[in-house]
């Protein structure tokens, strides 16, 4: 990936995030723009940077959180892992695609953060079926930004993503 870009891009989504997330709330759940960055990271990005690129982006989200440091960068750096892993077998350029990885890195992602919570604070849960509901709420609400989102990114690939030299 050509570092100038992703620098831009991963301070354009933080910037998105911190400002402009909390004014596009559905049912309680705000988007998680940092997500679909990681998640389009993970299809698009060769090799071992796709998880490093997306961990510098869990570590901007870390900075601007409430969370100890280095939660948010772990689980995305996870995440791209987890979708640069199964890409091979993905229409990568499908919305379809970007609608259901994004889908699931959040539940992921909600479910990590979960478990993190009541392990290390034992903050006691108002209800499950609630935390549930949320969780699948922000899962969705994400998931449909994913597919925009990722359509505006693919049209700028090449000033994106670094092209590889051809073997032989």
């Amino acid at each position: 990936m050509r570092i100038g870009a992703f620098v831009i891009l991963a301070l354009a989504a933080l910037t998105l995030q911190v400002t402009l997330a909390p004014r596009v709330v559905l049912l309680g759940a705000r988007p998680d723009w940092l997500l679909v960055l990681a998640v389009f990271i993970g299809l698009h990005v060769r090799g071992a940077e796709a998880p490093i690129l997306a961990w510098l982006i869990g570590l901007g989200a870390d900075l601007v959180s409430i969370e100890r440091p280095g939660l948010m960068a772990i689980t995305y750096g996870l995440t791209a892992a987890a979708v640069h892993s199964v890409r091979e077998f993905m229409f990568i350029r499908h919305p379809l695609t970007h609608f259901s990885l994004t889908l699931l890195a959040s539940l992921g992602v909600q479910t990590l953060m979960s478990m993190y919570r009541d392990l290390a604070y034992h903050w006691p849960v108002d209800s499950p079926t609630r935390e549930l509901a949320h969780a699948i709420a922000v899962a969705v609400w994400t998931g449909l930004w994913a597919v925009p989102v990722h359509w505006v990114l693919l049209r700028g690939r090449r000033l994106i993503i670094t092209p590889h030299a051809r073997a032989g």
